[in-house]
């Protein structure tokens, strides 16, 4: 009898047989149940994105202590549980104490026996691994400062660890506004009234116009190097700074031996209250009717942009969890758009009296643009990708010159002591030439838009899209007077200005904006 309830209650923890003997009505009448202490940790899970990063994952530990409705009597317990290997005799007899059997003993405290129906809550508490393994499958993670620290799984959610220094380089693929000119070379009919002439039937604009000067695709650099100024990422500084290329664009039209085809820059003549047009080439001499002999020559347009800008900004963070992040940004604006615009006709031979000309037209205009900014920036992690948003506004001082210069020379003994170089080509006279200056205020907004991918923990790819648009510009093409009075020209007039004095300084003012593509790396530590 004794030996077979030491057999039915081998797994429970009642160390005495005697005392099983003399309480084991009472465990049939009513169950035992035996409870420990116990302390559980619910599993690490998903937190939603926009968890706080101070707030924890992880169900705070819970400790609760049951009083036990029965217990074994504690000398009784104490040894038992001193006894750790099996007694040889206790053995004979069938008795199965902890460490006798590893395998039973594995059992014992792992199931609580049967007739006794004991509940034992064991302590449950997630290892590391479980807790690094947690922490991988949660996008994003929600806890980083404690999660992070379960495993390496972290390292590429950029906001955990949280970055001190960031930084990178970008190579610029970018668009800007065209040039505009006025109409500036056109083929004529020297059977025309005024050959070469706007509004004449036979003439043929060549170039010139709206969106004339095409400057194409402006490849570049930008960089930028940062860091915030507490380890909390509250306040930070960035200074930045992007060089776009110079880049030119060309037109050249030119004649034949003979003169063909007849070739003009078309003016409008105030002091003659008509249209007119400067002869390049022509297979007749007009002065002012056919002659016999002809005239032959090229003239070139050329034109050049070049656009960069620098900067420093002050960060304050508004709001940042694991994926996403707001700052406000406050700090100031360099912005320099330098522009040329040559018009040179060379090669102007006249025969058959052998007088050689040529000249040039130069406009040189530059913007730099002095000017506070505010704005803000957006952005989102999610594991490796990241996305960014920058939007600023520059109000501030534009300071404009505009400068214009030009040149005749001619060259023939039958020109006698006329020969020589002179101001003044065509579109630039005496009454234009020379610097001029202006400030005129402006407002320059800007928008980049970014996603990134991290090749690496601490090294991000990005590709992005820039647009940067300028209320107020000079630009060379806008500074040219279609109006010419070449009375004032010691070559084409008589050297002294009658009637309006044309052509004009001009100071007009286009918007421009520049767009385009970046393919950077970042780096964060």
């Amino acid at each position: 009898m004794r030996n077979e309830e030491r057999a039915a209650q081998s797994s429970s923890l009642i160390p005495d047989p005697s005392s099983l003997a003399t309480k084991a009505p009472q465990a049939k009448s009513e169950p035992a149940t035996i409870r420990f202490s116990s302390t559980s940790q619910a599993p690490i899970t998903q937190c939603g994105a926009f968890q706080s990063v101070a707030q924890t994952c992880a169900t705070p530990e819970k400790k609760t202590t049951v009083t036990p409705e029965f217990l074994p009597d504690p000398k009784e317990a104490a040894q038992g549980e001193a006894k750790p290997s099996c007694d040889s005799k206790e053995a004979a007899q069938g008795e199965a104490k902890p460490g006798c059997d590893s395998k039973e003993a594995a059992q014992s405290e792992a199931k609580p026996s049967s007739d006794s129906k004991a509940i034992v809550q064991s302590e449950a508490r997630p290892s590391r691994d479980s807790k690094a393994s947690a922490v991988c499958e949660a996008k994003p993670c929600c806890d980083c400062q404690a999660l992070c620290q379960a495993g390496p799984c972290c390292d590429f959610t950029t906001a955990c660890p949280k970055e001190r220094i960031w930084g990178g380089a970008e190579y610029l693929l970018w668009w800007i506004t065209n040039g505009s000119t006025p109409p500036l070379v056109t083929l004529g009919n020297p059977a025309d009234p005024f050959p070469g002439s706007l509004g004449q039937p036979g003439t043929q604009l060549l170039f010139g116009g709206n969106g004339a000067l095409n400057y194409g695709t402006f490849s570049g650099v930008r960089v930028n190097f940062g860091g915030w100024l507490d380890a909390d990422g509250v306040w930070g500084l960035e200074g930045n700074g992007f060089l776009l290329e110079r880049r030119p664009t060309q037109f050249t039209a030119g004649s034949d031996a003979n003169g063909n085809p007849p070739i003009f820059l078309p003016i409008f003549r105030p002091d003659l209250n008509r249209e007119g047009a400067f002869t390049v080439s022509s297979p007749v001499i007009l002065n002012p009717t056919p002659q016999t002999g002809f005239f032959t020559g090229t003239v070139t347009v050329s034109s050049s942009s070049q656009l960069w800008g620098a900067g420093a900004d002050g960060y304050r963070n508004l709001f940042r969890n694991c994926a996403w992040s707001l700052d406000f940004l406050a700090g100031f604006r360099y912005l320099d758009l330098a522009e040329n615009l040559d018009i040179v006709g060379t090669g102007l031979n006249d025969f058959p009296s052998g007088v050689q000309n040529g000249f040039s037209d130069h406009f040189d205009t530059r913007n730099q643009y002095y000017a506070g900014e505010l704005g803000g920036r957006l952005g989102y992690r999610n594991g490796r990708l990241s996305l960014d948003a920058l939007a600023k506004v520059a109000l501030g001082d534009n300071h404009e010159v505009v400068n214009i210069n030009g040149s005749y020379t001619q060259v023939g003994a039958a020109l006698g002591p006329a020969q020589g170089t002179f101001p003044g080509g065509i579109f630039t006279q005496t009454s234009n030439i020379g610097r001029q200056s202006h400030d005129q205020f402006a407002v320059v907004p800007q928008l980049q838009l970014k996603a990134g991918y991290a090749i690496l923990p601490r090294l991000t790819a990005t590709v992005g899209y820039d647009f940067l648009y300028w209320n107020q510009v000079v630009r060379p093409g806008n500074q040219i007077d279609h109006s010419v009075n070449l009375s004032q020209s010691q070559t084409q007039g008589g050297g002294v200005l009658l009637g309006p004095s044309n052509p004009a300084p001009l100071f007009n003012r286009t918007d421009f904006f520049a767009h385009g593509l970046s393919f950077g790396l970042e780096f964060k530590f």
